[in-house]
Protein backbone atom coordinates (compact mmCIF):
# COMPACT_ATOMS: atom_id res chain seq x y z
CA UNK A 1 0.00 0.00 0.00
CA UNK A 2 1.50 3.36 -0.82
CA UNK A 3 2.62 5.11 2.05
CA UNK A 4 1.35 8.88 0.30
CA UNK A 5 -1.81 7.19 -0.27
CA UNK A 6 -2.33 5.58 3.41
CA UNK A 7 -1.48 9.46 4.62
CA UNK A 8 -3.96 11.04 2.61
CA UNK A 9 -6.66 9.05 3.06
CA UNK A 10 -6.41 9.25 7.04
CA UNK A 11 -6.66 12.96 6.54
CA UNK A 12 -10.06 12.20 4.73
CA UNK A 13 -10.92 10.19 7.75
CA UNK A 14 -10.55 12.82 10.14
CA UNK A 15 -11.11 16.29 7.64
CA UNK A 16 -14.85 17.40 7.38
CA UNK A 17 -16.52 14.95 4.73
CA UNK A 18 -14.68 14.87 1.39
CA UNK A 19 -12.08 17.98 2.63
CA UNK A 20 -9.54 16.09 0.99
CA UNK A 21 -10.37 13.70 -1.48
CA UNK A 22 -9.19 15.31 -4.20
CA UNK A 23 -5.97 15.61 -2.62
CA UNK A 24 -5.76 12.07 -1.81
CA UNK A 25 -6.63 11.22 -5.56
CA UNK A 26 -4.42 13.59 -6.86
CA UNK A 27 -1.13 12.53 -4.55
CA UNK A 28 -2.04 8.71 -5.17
CA UNK A 29 -2.59 9.56 -8.98
CA UNK A 30 -1.15 6.20 -10.12
CA UNK A 31 -3.39 4.22 -7.84
CA UNK A 32 -6.69 3.28 -8.92
CA UNK A 33 -10.49 4.15 -7.19
CA UNK A 34 -9.98 0.75 -5.44
CA UNK A 35 -6.85 1.64 -4.05
CA UNK A 36 -8.41 5.06 -2.31
CA UNK A 37 -11.44 2.92 -0.71
CA UNK A 38 -9.23 0.10 0.28
CA UNK A 39 -6.50 2.61 1.94
CA UNK A 40 -9.44 4.42 3.57
CA UNK A 41 -10.95 1.48 5.28
CA UNK A 42 -7.41 0.36 6.20
CA UNK A 43 -6.94 3.28 7.79
CA UNK A 44 -10.46 3.72 9.49
CA UNK A 45 -9.56 0.25 11.39
CA UNK A 46 -6.84 1.87 13.38
CA UNK A 47 -5.44 4.92 12.40
CA UNK A 48 -3.13 6.77 14.33
CA UNK A 49 -1.47 3.79 14.92
CA UNK A 50 -1.16 2.78 11.05
CA UNK A 51 -0.45 6.28 9.48
CA UNK A 52 0.85 8.71 12.25
CA UNK A 53 4.41 7.42 12.01
CA UNK A 54 4.62 7.92 8.48
CA UNK A 55 2.96 10.80 8.79
CA UNK A 56 5.70 12.04 10.79
CA UNK A 57 8.42 10.50 8.63
CA UNK A 58 7.43 12.80 5.64
CA UNK A 59 7.27 15.47 8.04
CA UNK A 60 10.88 15.20 8.97
CA UNK A 61 11.97 14.73 5.00
CA UNK A 62 13.88 16.99 3.35
CA UNK A 63 11.12 17.51 -0.17
CA UNK A 64 8.94 20.33 0.91
CA UNK A 65 6.08 19.01 -1.07
CA UNK A 66 5.86 15.83 1.36
CA UNK A 67 6.74 18.40 4.25
CA UNK A 68 3.45 20.46 3.14
CA UNK A 69 1.42 17.19 2.74
CA UNK A 70 2.15 16.27 5.80
CA UNK A 71 1.52 19.33 7.75
CA UNK A 72 -1.88 19.49 6.18
CA UNK A 73 -3.22 16.03 6.98
CA UNK A 74 -1.35 16.87 10.54
CA UNK A 75 -3.64 19.31 11.12
CA UNK A 76 -6.23 17.55 10.07
CA UNK A 77 -5.70 15.28 13.02
CA UNK A 78 -5.66 17.62 15.17
CA UNK A 79 -5.35 17.00 18.84
CA UNK A 80 -4.75 13.47 17.90
CA UNK A 81 -1.23 14.71 16.04
CA UNK A 82 0.15 16.76 19.13
CA UNK A 83 1.84 13.87 21.10
CA UNK A 84 3.93 13.45 17.69
CA UNK A 85 4.90 16.72 17.44
CA UNK A 86 5.42 17.40 20.80
CA UNK A 87 7.66 14.72 20.87
CA UNK A 88 9.58 16.35 17.87
CA UNK A 89 10.53 19.84 19.84
CA UNK A 90 12.89 17.86 20.82
CA UNK A 91 14.59 16.54 17.56
CA UNK A 92 17.68 19.48 17.56
CA UNK A 93 18.28 18.02 13.61
CA UNK A 94 18.22 20.95 10.79
CA UNK A 95 17.10 19.17 7.80
CA UNK A 96 17.11 21.68 4.83
CA UNK A 97 14.84 21.73 2.52
CA UNK A 98 14.33 21.25 -1.28
CA UNK A 99 11.96 21.53 -4.26
CA UNK A 100 10.72 25.09 -2.39
CA UNK A 101 10.26 26.78 -5.85
CA UNK A 102 9.60 30.07 -4.73
CA UNK A 103 8.62 29.38 -1.28
CA UNK A 104 9.77 32.73 1.02
CA UNK A 105 10.80 31.74 4.56
CA UNK A 106 13.79 32.35 6.48
CA UNK A 107 15.61 29.58 5.55
CA UNK A 108 15.28 30.09 1.79
CA UNK A 109 18.75 30.97 -0.36
CA UNK A 110 17.22 32.70 -3.80
CA UNK A 111 13.84 35.38 -3.87
CA UNK A 112 11.88 35.61 -7.05
CA UNK A 113 10.19 38.67 -5.55
CA UNK A 114 7.29 36.57 -5.56
CA UNK A 115 5.84 34.01 -3.75
CA UNK A 116 4.26 31.67 -0.54
CA UNK A 117 5.48 33.72 2.83
CA UNK A 118 6.00 31.39 5.40
CA UNK A 119 8.10 33.37 8.51
CA UNK A 120 8.72 30.01 10.53
CA UNK A 121 12.68 28.66 9.98
CA UNK A 122 11.16 25.21 9.05
CA UNK A 123 14.61 24.03 7.86
CA UNK A 124 14.97 23.08 11.65
CA UNK A 125 12.57 20.02 12.82
CA UNK A 126 11.24 21.91 16.35
CA UNK A 127 10.40 25.15 14.71
CA UNK A 128 8.79 22.50 11.65
CA UNK A 129 6.54 20.97 14.77
CA UNK A 130 6.09 24.72 16.18
CA UNK A 131 4.41 25.77 12.72
CA UNK A 132 1.72 22.81 12.89
CA UNK A 133 1.37 23.08 16.90
CA UNK A 134 0.57 26.95 17.15
CA UNK A 135 -1.95 26.40 14.02
CA UNK A 136 -3.73 23.17 16.05
CA UNK A 137 -3.16 25.12 19.27
CA UNK A 138 -4.59 28.62 18.35
CA UNK A 139 -1.29 29.90 20.57
CA UNK A 140 1.82 31.80 19.68
CA UNK A 141 4.75 30.57 21.36
CA UNK A 142 7.80 32.30 19.41
CA UNK A 143 8.55 30.41 16.27
CA UNK A 144 7.30 32.50 13.87
CA UNK A 145 9.70 35.28 12.40
CA UNK A 146 8.07 38.50 11.74
CA UNK A 147 9.12 41.83 11.36
CA UNK A 148 9.38 45.11 8.73
CA UNK A 149 10.77 43.57 5.99
CA UNK A 150 10.44 40.37 6.28
CA UNK A 151 12.18 37.84 5.06
CA UNK A 152 15.45 38.90 5.41
CA UNK A 153 18.42 36.50 5.62
CA UNK A 154 20.88 38.30 7.84
CA UNK A 155 17.90 39.93 10.27
CA UNK A 156 18.98 37.30 12.86
CA UNK A 157 22.48 35.22 13.26
CA UNK A 158 22.44 31.45 13.78
CA UNK A 159 22.77 31.96 17.83
CA UNK A 160 19.98 34.46 17.60
CA UNK A 161 17.81 32.06 15.78
CA UNK A 162 18.63 29.44 18.03
CA UNK A 163 17.95 31.32 20.84
CA UNK A 164 15.15 32.29 19.73
CA UNK A 165 14.06 28.72 19.22
CA UNK A 166 14.84 27.24 22.47
CA UNK A 167 12.62 29.75 23.90
CA UNK A 168 9.91 28.78 21.58
CA UNK A 169 10.29 25.30 22.31
CA UNK A 170 10.22 26.06 25.88
CA UNK A 171 6.97 27.77 25.99
CA UNK A 172 5.46 25.24 23.43
CA UNK A 173 6.50 22.15 26.14
CA UNK A 174 5.28 24.38 29.12
CA UNK A 175 1.88 24.61 27.42
CA UNK A 176 2.09 21.06 26.68
CA UNK A 177 1.87 20.04 30.22
CA UNK A 178 -0.27 22.23 31.38
CA UNK A 179 -2.93 20.95 28.69
CA UNK A 180 -2.46 17.52 29.92
CA UNK A 181 -3.06 18.42 33.34
CA UNK A 182 -6.26 20.49 32.20
CA UNK A 183 -7.04 17.35 29.99
CA UNK A 184 -6.93 14.93 32.64
CA UNK A 185 -10.39 15.93 33.71
CA UNK A 186 -12.93 14.52 31.39
CA UNK A 187 -15.35 17.42 30.85
CA UNK A 188 -12.51 20.19 31.43
CA UNK A 189 -12.48 22.50 34.09
CA UNK A 190 -15.72 24.39 32.70
CA UNK A 191 -18.12 21.01 32.36
CA UNK A 192 -21.16 22.81 31.95
CA UNK A 193 -23.21 26.04 31.20
CA UNK A 194 -24.07 27.33 34.34
CA UNK A 195 -20.11 27.20 35.27
CA UNK A 196 -19.71 28.93 31.93
CA UNK A 197 -21.68 31.32 33.02
CA UNK A 198 -20.44 31.87 36.53
CA UNK A 199 -16.77 32.16 34.67
CA UNK A 200 -18.20 34.87 32.20
CA UNK A 201 -19.61 37.38 34.82
CA UNK A 202 -16.97 37.41 36.96
CA UNK A 203 -14.76 38.81 33.77
CA UNK A 204 -17.89 40.95 32.74
CA UNK A 205 -18.42 42.74 36.19
CA UNK A 206 -15.11 44.52 36.45
CA UNK A 207 -15.12 45.52 32.81
CA UNK A 208 -19.20 46.99 32.25
CA UNK A 209 -20.09 47.27 35.99
CA UNK A 210 -23.38 46.21 37.74
CA UNK A 211 -24.94 46.97 34.00
CA UNK A 212 -24.79 43.58 33.03
CA UNK A 213 -27.72 42.56 35.66
CA UNK A 214 -29.85 44.45 32.63
CA UNK A 215 -28.98 41.77 30.21
CA UNK A 216 -29.99 38.52 31.67
CA UNK A 217 -30.79 36.15 31.86
CA UNK A 218 -27.35 34.47 30.60
CA UNK A 219 -27.37 31.81 28.42
CA UNK A 220 -24.37 29.33 27.46
CA UNK A 221 -23.41 27.06 24.24
CA UNK A 222 -20.71 24.83 23.63
CA UNK A 223 -19.02 25.26 20.18
CA UNK A 224 -15.83 23.00 19.12
CA UNK A 225 -14.96 23.35 23.02
CA UNK A 226 -15.66 26.51 23.77
CA UNK A 227 -18.29 28.33 25.90
CA UNK A 228 -19.98 31.17 24.04
CA UNK A 229 -21.61 32.86 26.87
CA UNK A 230 -24.22 35.47 26.06
CA UNK A 231 -26.81 38.04 27.40
CA UNK A 232 -29.93 38.43 26.72
CA UNK A 233 -31.92 41.68 25.33
CA UNK A 234 -35.36 42.53 26.72
CA UNK A 235 -38.09 42.48 24.27
CA UNK A 236 -38.55 46.16 22.98
CA UNK A 237 -35.18 47.14 24.08
CA UNK A 238 -32.37 48.39 21.63
CA UNK A 239 -28.60 47.77 22.30
CA UNK A 240 -26.28 44.86 22.80
CA UNK A 241 -25.43 41.69 25.16
CA UNK A 242 -22.04 41.19 26.42
CA UNK A 243 -20.25 38.41 25.07
CA UNK A 244 -17.63 35.90 26.06
CA UNK A 245 -16.08 32.68 24.87
CA UNK A 246 -14.53 30.63 27.35
CA UNK A 247 -12.44 27.27 26.43
CA UNK A 248 -14.13 24.30 28.81
CA UNK A 249 -10.74 22.50 28.98
CA UNK A 250 -8.69 24.77 30.92
CA UNK A 251 -11.46 27.85 31.51
CA UNK A 252 -8.86 30.43 29.73
CA UNK A 253 -11.07 33.17 28.54
CA UNK A 254 -10.11 33.51 24.72
CA UNK A 255 -12.36 36.75 23.79
CA UNK A 256 -14.37 39.22 25.94
CA UNK A 257 -16.67 41.89 23.70
CA UNK A 258 -20.06 43.93 24.42
CA UNK A 259 -22.44 44.39 20.92
CA UNK A 260 -23.93 47.98 20.45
Amino acid sequence: MNAALKLLAAAVIVAPVGALEDAVARWAGETSGGGVAEAIELAKADPTELVLPLVTARFCAGDFWYVHRAKEAMVAYGDRALPALVALLDDEREVKLTKTADLIYPGAEEFFGHGWVLPYDIDWIPTRAGWVIEEIAGESFGFLEEGEGFPRPDAFTAEQRAEKRRGAVKKAKEWWVDRTFFSSREDGFVPDAATAIKVAEAVWLPIYGTGIDDSRPFQAALEDGVWVVTGTLPEGMYGGVPHAYIRRHDGKVLQVFHTQ
